[in-house]
């Protein structure tokens, strides 16, 4: 399993434009969020109960899982390509693939003939929400952005936060989550994928194939998330919604 991951606040925003324009690359107007708040606090409340149980299902699942955050990979997307690309193939040396030959002609193009979502952005969102919302994924999501770095100087730094960081970004949270130099430590995301690469190799060349395990629980996570997602589909949401010209 590849699992992205993205900074809740962000993510919870881009969904709900998803769902309220019917794709991937329209934004709602502001006036709409205004218009839609009692479908927007809906949406963050069913949205944070279904993420809690991803961040806690995907990372204590038995079954080989390559961690990527949304935000690493717009930062340094060929580092995080290739790793992609090395997990897929479990192999850790891909020079002189055709994998690899692909994958340098994409940076190379500067992704200009791929497909393109709406333009995503950190913390752009954060005015979107109620500060009763935002303690909500404070509270609820706390551990799972401190295990993942979600929990930033960036983050706390945005003026509608300013309030929040003493409760939720005091001394002793940052000391767990940055090193004696201040560096985030979500280096345990790299650690684990590289050691997850390493071994998906050598199991390779040793001839074992990968077994794929039934994981406890996946069928109730997956059909809670499926109904989850119907109940998406059929909303009541608002009609001819307004949105932002490209």
């Amino acid at each position: 399993v590849m699992l992205m991951m993205r900074n809740p606040f962000d993510s919870i925003d881009s969904y709900f434009n998803l769902r309220t324009t019917g794709t991937h690359d329209q934004s709602l107007e502001e006036e709409e969020y205004t218009r839609l708040a009692e479908l927007f606090d809906e949406h963050v409340n069913d949205e944070v109960a279904c993420l809690k149980k991803y961040f806690v299902f995907w990372k204590n699942a038995d079954i080989p899982c390559l961690f990527v955050k949304y935000e690493d990979l717009k930062a340094n997307f060929k580092d995080l390509a290739t790793e992609m690309v090395q997990f897929i193939l479990n192999k850790k040396d891909i020079s002189g693939t055709e994998e690899q030959k692909r994958l340098d002609m994409v940076i190379a193009e500067g992704l200009k003939n791929l497909y393109k979502p709406r333009v995503g952005t950190n913390f752009n969102s954060l005015h979107h929400y109620s500060k009763d919302q935002i303690r909500l994924i404070l509270t609820q999501l706390r551990e799972e952005m401190i295990d993942f770095g979600f929990l930033t100087d960036e983050l706390f730094d945005q003026p509608c936060m300013a309030e929040f960081k003493e409760e939720f970004y005091s001394p002793e949270v940052q000391g767990r989550i940055k090193d004696g130099r201040g560096e985030f430590t979500t280096r345990w995301i790299q650690d684990h994928n590289r050691e997850l690469i390493d071994t998906l190799d050598a199991r390779r060349e040793a001839g074992e194939e990968n077994e794929v395990k039934k994981i406890g629980g996946f069928e109730d996570y997956c059909r809670e998330k499926t109904m989850m997602q119907i109940h998406h589909m059929y909303m009541k949401k608002g009609d001819n919604v307004k949105v932002k010209s490209k």
